[in-house]
């Protein structure tokens, strides 16, 4: 049987946006699409590694690259601005909350979204199992968040014990990708520092004291002061999850040099800030020590969440084991499935619990022998690694309520046998799981009357076309943050806003337009034959700006003069100069003796320009957000003359270049097309203000 682990420890002694991130992503107006590539977000290389559910019959496996080796002497995420604040998990064994939603929070500020503190009440009492303070794991999470979606912390705060789940909150966003780089052996310190800097913090477990008397009094006792040292690779003791978040090879230890940099869950008291800040919680733990990295994971994509979807599914608990045939890494499964309401579905979502090639399909019939009638597939899907994915169809399928529809899924594992994951937690229902070794006619089993189980593949059936949304305005104190119009529409009677005074945990929602996930385990192929990439603009603001079809504007009415984007020397990410959102303009300022204005509101806008006949378009630059007040913000849109924005975000203080790679999927197919980059700062004036350099616009034509 697949060993899922479990395990929590409690201490024995017993920065906020929340309101506008709420409105952004509750809203679910508009789809960020940002991958921060430094340091880059990408797809998972091959496996390197056992799977996340079993272990290697030939225990740990070493990296087979040398990657790591050129990554910096020092990582630590927060330097980044992508650790979340520190919490206590107080006597609750729910360790494995904090550290699952850790990780999530973290990739949303990675992806350009503002900090979004979401709810490990939610998590611990309204999982399948209900496993409250009763320990957890990743996998019961994302099985959670895949159908029921995340919410606010403010609308169910942190208990520390075990109650009712609270149904009322609204969900912000449903999760469709998890991945679990490794079973439960450690991996070497090479693999490990290339998944964090690659994929970010990571949840990871470790042994917290179950292995000994004396290293339980250290680790509950630990003020910061040193890097610990305990001396195991053991997987058997490991008792507590964590937030695996940098590294740093010149800390010294009681066992020679080298060390990770993780944060906890047992407040601020306990452990201190490691070397970065002054909020405690964090601890430093020398490399092999404590059993600390097994199990990494981390919850890597997401869509805003819809009332109008569902997830049809059979494995209510997620995956709780594996089927299969000795032998063989390969596997068939199909579902039968029937719809609620009338909808399209746009992706097939399954749990693999190896890295994988998958084939999925979707079928009008199903006899007992042979599926028939086929609706829609995609095939030749290769699954990095382990997880929960979400597979979108080359086109949407059509369904009706009450009318059956059966799923095929084709699996075939890179290292272990028995490759399909099933639900024995779950009630079983008969006649709607059927297994196959090869998937020929005549060979399924009914999974259900055979096992007592169901196969964990699905459906996310959503509304075949969606509303048209309405524009929506929130006030964050006496900042303004419009929605969509985050830049001036052109081509388009831009509606009025009406903002409101009220900080709401979780807004009214409006009706969502439909979104493509940011990440899918491969893009769809395009059909239509294409040309190389052109460039449309490309500036490094080295000579005279603006120029061109760019054009420079200042929305505020109470920053106190007129400041517009211009060149400056005092940073650069290339060449001698970038640009500074209020450089130029009447009232212009120098950012080397003054700081950025307070509830400044100016933009660059580029366009319009034609992406008729263009079947994908980028817009990417590098940016650099100085410290200051928390609600400064930089926002990057597309929109043509026709339809909804897409955009990204970024919020103060990162500290260093990062780069933005968006793609115009708004302006697709039409001939007038506008990118904009735009700067607000908060109420303060005390901010440095962003920089942005070596922005570039890029289109792949049709021959």
């Amino acid at each position: 049987m697949v060993e899922f682990w479990r395990g929590c420890r409690v201490r024995r002694s017993a920065v906020s946006l929340l309101a506008l991130i709420t409105v952004l992503i509750a809203v679910g107006l508009l789809a960020p699409e940002l991958a921060l590539a430094d340091p880059p977000l990408q797809a998972p290389a091959a496996s390197q590694g056992p799977s996340a559910l079993e272990p290697s019959a030939d225990g740990p496996q070493k990296s087979s690259g040398s990657l790591a080796a050129a990554l910096p002497a020092r990582w630590d995420w927060r330097e980044h601005g992508l650790v979340t604040r520190m919490q206590d998990q107080g006597a609750c064994q729910a360790c494995y909350a904090f550290s699952a939603l850790g990780s999530l929070e973290s990739q949303m500020i990675r992806r350009g979204q503002p900090y979004v503190d979401l709810s490990e009440n939610h998590v611990a009492e309204c999982n399948y199992e209900q496993t409250g303070c009763n320990q957890g794991n990743i996998w019961i999470v994302t099985n959670l968040l895949s159908v029921q979606g995340a919410v606010a912390e403010s609308c169910d705060p942190w208990n520390p014990a075990d109650q009712v789940c609270k149904t009322s909150c609204e969900p912000l966003i449903s999760v469709t990708e998890m991945w679990s780089l490794s079973g439960k052996y450690v991996q070497d310190v090479a693999t490990i520092k290339q998944w964090v800097y690659d994929y970010g913090p990571l949840s990871v477990d470790m042994d917290s004291g179950s292995s000994s008397a004396q290293w339980k009094q250290e680790f509950e006792n630990y003020d910061g002061s040193y890097t610990l040292h305990y001396p195991s690779v053991s997987t058997q003791y490991q008792d507590h999850l964590v937030l695996l978040i940098g590294w740093d090879d010149n800390l010294n230890h009681a066992g020679g040099k080298g060390a990770w940099i993780v944060k906890n869950s047992w407040g601020t008291s306990w452990g201190g800030p490691c070397g970065y800040g002054t909020d405690g919680g964090y601890f430093t733990i020398s490399y092999g020590s404590a059993a600390l990295g097994g199990n990494a994971a981390t919850i890597q994509d997401w869509i805003p969440y819809d009332a109008r979807c569902a997830v049809l599914h059979l494995d209510e608990a997620g995956v709780k084991d594996k089927y299969g045939w000795a032998g063989s890494k390969e596997g068939t499964g199909l579902v039968r499935l029937t719809p609620q309401t009338d909808g399209c579905v746009s992706r097939i979502e399954l749990w693999t619990l190896d890295a994988a090639d998958v084939d999925v399909a979707i079928y009008d019939a199903f006899d007992g022998t042979a599926p028939s009638v086929l609706k829609g597939q995609r095939t030749g899907v290769s699954l990095a690694q382990a997880g929960y994915h979400s597979i979108a169809l080359s086109q949407p399928v059509s369904v009706k309520a009450g009318d059956d529809v059966f799923v095929r899924a084709t699996i075939r594992n890179k290292e272990l046998e028995r490759p399909l994951a099933i639900d024995t937690v779950g009630p079983a229902s008969q006649g709607r799981s059927y297994v196959s070794p090869t998937g020929t006619n005549g060979t399924w089993t009914d999974l259900g009357a055979t096992k007592g189980a169901d196969l964990g593949i699905r459906l996310r059936v959503c509304p075949c076309e969606a509303p048209t949304a309405t524009p929506t305005a929130t006030v964050q104190g006496t900042r303004r943050v419009f929605l969509p119009l985050l830049l001036k529409t052109r081509g388009q009677a831009a509606p009025t806003a009406t903002p409101t005074g009220a900080r709401t945990a979780t807004p009214t929602r409006t009706p969502t337009v439909t979104r493509t996930a940011t990440l899918t385990p491969t893009p769809t192929a395009t059909e239509t034959p294409v040309s190389g990439w052109i460039t449309i603009v490309e500036e490094g603001f080295e000579g005279a700006f603006p120029t061109g079809a760019w054009e420079l504007d200042d929305w505020s009415d109470d920053d106190g003069g007129e400041y517009l984007w211009g060149p400056v020397d005092t940073r650069a990410h290339g060449g001698r100069r970038s640009a500074w959102p209020a450089r130029s303009g009447a009232d212009g300022l120098d950012p080397a003796s003054s700081p950025c204005p307070a509830n400044l509101d100016t933009e660059m806008t580029y366009g319009p320009f034609d992406l008729s006949n263009a079947v994908e378009a980028k817009l990417s630059f590098w940016f650099l957000m100085g410290a200051g007040d928390p609600d400064d913000m930089l926002a990057w849109l597309s929109y043509g003359s026709e339809g909804d924005p897409n955009f990204g975000l970024a919020f103060g203080g990162l500290g260093t270049w990062q780069k933005a790679e968006f793609n115009l999927t708004a302006g697709l197919g039409q001939a007038e097309v506008w990118v904009g980059i735009k700067y607000t700062s908060g109420p303060s004036g005390s901010g440095e203000g962003a920089y942005v350099d070596d922005v570039l616009v890029r289109a792949k034509i049709r021959p």
